[in-house]
């Protein structure tokens, strides 16, 4: 009977330390269960999160914004090439704000002799025009530049006296044209423009184009005064630049796309030339006055293929 009560005082033993040791275990099993509320809470922060993501899709997806040198207007008035648009590079990169402000200065100081000189009226007015109209290209950069300039808030004025010039019918009237463009290079209230207001006449420029490139094919021979030879070309870059709105004054009016990419090309062949010039680099100024040429003698097969018989 002892016996007997000692095993079944082992066995209920057993059996309690049985059920204590299961209770342990199960709760060990059922930690991880436990555990796993946070993770679920985990995996859905993210899905939380993404909401403000959703909500800042629509500023990414924004334009750039646009050049500070740019009037937000003229963004929709420029013509979009696969070389890029006309407002695409700043004036810096291809026309240096001095170099243009001296070549300004040095047309219309030439306007000036030519009106002193004693030369007829008519054998003077054909250069006293082109000239006038350089000028009014030459402003235009200016008014656009992205950088501060002398003329900046002249430069709708100077455009105005300039063509105001072009229409003087003598010598007296080309005087009083003069002190008028030089009034107005003084003032500062001049209005905005865009790359695509239309000012210099195109048959103007395309006169002036030929006889600055002569003084520049001429120079790079002998090449010396290349200083002055750089602004040559910096006035070239500043007339293929300003061109970009004329291609209703070509030949072919409906091709703006190839008009601008034409005129793009040879801003930049002239702006390199421009500086290689000024640091005297005979090898490469020849380099990109030979490229300048290809680019004028490309878009003439186009634009204007008389030219190439000249």
């Amino acid at each position: 009977m002892k016996q007997t009560r000692i095993f079944v005082l082992a066995a209920l033993l057993s059996a309690v330390v049985f059920a204590v040791g299961c209770t342990k275990c199960c709760s060990k099993k059922e930690a991880p269960a436990k555990d796993q509320a946070p993770a679920e809470a985990t995996e859905a922060a993210p899905a939380e999160e993404a909401a403000p993501a959703e909500e800042a899709a629509p500023a990414e997806a924004a334009p750039a914004e646009l050049p500070a040198e740019l009037p937000a207007e003229e963004a929709a008035e420029s013509t979009s090439t696969s070389c890029g648009s006309v407002s695409d590079t700043s004036p810096t990169a291809y026309a240096p704000v001095a170099d243009v402000e001296a070549q300004l200065e040095l047309y219309v100081s030439n306007m000036k002799k030519k009106a002193d000189s004693d030369d007829a009226f008519e054998d003077k007015q054909g250069s006293i025009v082109r000239d006038a109209n350089t000028v009014m290209a030459l402003a235009v950069v200016l008014a656009m530049h992205d950088q501060p300039n002398k003329y900046k808030g002249a430069a709708t004025n100077v455009i105005e006296a300039a063509e105001e010039l072009t229409k003087a019918a003598d010598d007296a009237a080309v005087k009083a044209g003069l002190a008028k463009l030089e009034a107005a290079m003084k003032s500062t209230d001049g209005k905005s423009l865009t790359w695509a207001t239309k000012t210099a006449k195109l048959a103007q420029l395309m006169k002036q184009v030929p006889l600055v490139d002569g003084k520049l094919k001429s120079g790079m021979r002998r090449f010396k005064k290349t200083d002055e030879m750089a602004g040559m070309a910096t006035t070239l870059a500043v007339i293929f630049q300003v061109s970009t709105a004329n291609v209703s004054e070509t030949e072919e009016p409906t091709k703006s796309e190839e008009w601008v990419k034409f005129c793009l090309e040879s801003r930049d062949a002239a702006a390199a030339l421009a500086e290689t010039l000024k640091v005297a680099d005979k090898k490469n100024s020849t380099t990109h006055y030979d490229k300048l040429t290809q680019c004028c003698d490309e878009c003439h097969t186009v634009f204007h293929k008389a030219a190439l018989s000249k």
